[in-house]
């Protein structure tokens, strides 16, 4: 985690995509639309639960704490201005976020949605878009 977050905080910057950007999309321009994440994203696999004691060395660097539990998660690492951030993600999500830095379209994130059993595919791909403009990892085109 601390390489990934030294990491993100080195990344190139980028201009944040804001909802206002896509309010001149066109619905028939959607489904080809790709989405870029910030240069600073990193999807960390773990297999330990690390972010509770990171939590407490960050408040306080001589904190002592037990030690980490077993936990198959995914992390989330990125720097959408000056302060790194990170939280867990679902691996659907974090699978979609992959797809879209690999130039996935839209279309395609919601078909990956669909094929992980997803009822309402757009309706989560449309979600999960909302979040990461909301929280800063998507960058502007």
């Amino acid at each position: 985690m601390d390489w990934a977050t030294r990491s993100a905080f080195d990344a190139a910057d980028a201009e944040l995509l804001a909802a206002a950007d896509l309010a001149t999309l066109q619905p028939e321009d959607w489904a080809r639309r790709c989405f870029r994440t910030l240069p600073s994203l990193r999807v960390l696999p773990l297999g330990w639960q690390i972010e509770p004691i990171w939590k407490a060395l960050d408040a306080d660097p001589l904190a002592s704490s037990d030690e980490p539990q077993y936990l198959q998660h995914v992390l989330l690492v990125w720097r959408p201005r000056l302060e790194c951030r990170w939280r867990s993600a679902a691996p659907l999500e974090a699978g979609v976020l992959e797809a879209l830095s690999q130039g996935a379209s839209f279309a395609e994130c919601c078909t990956l949605i669909a094929d992980s059993g997803d009822a309402e595919p757009a309706r989560t791909a449309a979600g999960f878009l909302q979040n990461w403009i909301a929280e800063g990892l998507l960058a502007r085109d």
